[in-house]
């Protein structure tokens, strides 16, 4: 199959808990103008508690989903996306409803404006727990 690794991870992880049912879409093309791998009432308010977009470029739902997918969350459903390089704003998603409701700033631009960095250069983060035999192979 053409599953993610982190899609298998969950579905391992979740195989057993009779109280988590998981409903699982791999979508592999760009939507068409209002056309979607996805039907729209799968966005809609009440239908699920909880979405998990794994490396998903913003192009691949339409924008009445990414409205519908924003309005749920507002409602009260959960949102967890997962990065890649085809997520975020490399993939878009900072043209979108979706960035609207995210706990941080999508447009890289304007994250480099708030931190005070420059436009343009690679950009290292050093975080709590990185090990040193990472951090001497960035030397």
């Amino acid at each position: 199959s053409n599953w993610s690794w982190d899609y298998k991870y969950m579905m391992r992880s979740l195989a057993d808990s009779r109280d988590i049912q998981v409903d699982g879409v791999l979508i592999r093309a760009t939507a068409k103008g209002q056309t979607g791998a996805v039907n729209d009432a799968a966005f809609a308010p009440g239908g699920y508690n909880l979405f998990v977009l794994s490396d998903l470029p913003s192009d691949y739902l339409t924008p009445t989903q990414h409205r519908l997918l924003v309005e749920a969350v507002k409602k009260g459903a959960g949102l967890m996306m997962l990065g890649g390089p085809a997520s975020f704003g490399a993939g878009g998603g900072a043209d979108t409803p979706l960035a609207d409701i995210l706990p941080f700033e999508v447009n890289r631009g304007a994250a480099r404006q708030i931190l005070g960095l420059p436009i343009k250069g690679e950009v290292v983060a050093l975080l709590p727990g990185s090990r040193m035999t990472e951090v001497r192979m960035l030397g």
